[in-house]
């Protein structure tokens, strides 16, 4: 079993005020956490030192990539006040106070996203998450800054034992499902039944969280079923 403070990594998209990325780095350094990415960041380095107390060294060790690089992650979660209603949203929301007993289906390498000071994340980049962390807030007021919403999560999952669990990486499970998308072109349904159907069986794999001997298991049936039907037709 692995410590999850060592694991888990924290990504900020395009931070814009220094105070909120001194905060954030401060927040893990509390918590013991020191994994901090960063995304296009807005912000001079420099002037968020002051913020970060003596959580510097965290902004200092800071590694800034692409957001594609977040690919490379077993689980990406994300904090929202709002829980959506729209049932084919490959997103699983889970309450702030069930993360614990959640945790062991998420793999070894996770990185909580932290949107846009402002904007939040776009709806292209929400479809690579994997878990929406519900904070439960004033419906009056119901936004909390990033740096608070970041402590409240990481509370609740300081010092928490996961459980090490091999998950197929998104591009092994994109792989998949473009295969049995490809099985599906060639029923001869209406489109939006075929949309409907691809986007079923993304959400019940990408959730399923398989292990890449199972995923290349799924793979290889999808490929021998493309083969038998390109031989009957």
């Amino acid at each position: 079993m692995s410590n999850y403070n060592d694991e888990i990594s924290i990504c900020l998209i395009e931070p814009q005020y220094p105070i909120n990325l001194g905060y954030i780095a401060r927040i893990m350094k509390n918590f013991g956490f020191n994994k901090l990415l960063i995304v296009n960041s807005k912000v001079n380095m420099e002037e968020a030192r002051p913020f970060a107390s003596h959580a510097v060294d965290l902004l200092e060790n800071a590694k800034h990539i692409d957001f594609d690089d977040l690919n490379d992650f077993d689980t990406l979660i994300a904090t929202t006040a709002i829980t959506s209603q729209r049932g084919l949203s490959p997103r699983q929301s889970i309450p702030v106070s069930d993360i614990r007993s959640s945790v062991k289906e998420m793999g070894k390498k996770i990185c909580v996203i932290l949107g846009r000071d402002t904007t939040g994340l776009t709806n292209k980049e929400m479809q690579l998450i994997d878990f929406i962390i519900h904070i439960p807030t004033n419906s009056e007021y119901p936004t909390l800054n990033i740096s608070h919403a970041l402590s409240i999560l990481l509370y609740e999952l300081t010092n928490y034992e996961l459980i090490d669990r091999d998950i197929a990486n998104k591009t092994e499970i994109n792989r998949t499902v473009e295969a049995y998308s490809d099985i599906v072109k060639t029923l001869g349904l209406p489109s939006h039944k075929i949309t409907l159907i691809q986007t079923s069986f993304f959400n019940i794999l990408k959730r399923s969280k398989p292990s890449p001997r199972e995923n290349s298991i799924l793979l290889g049936l999808a490929q021998k079923i493309k083969l038998h039907l390109e031989k009957k037709f």
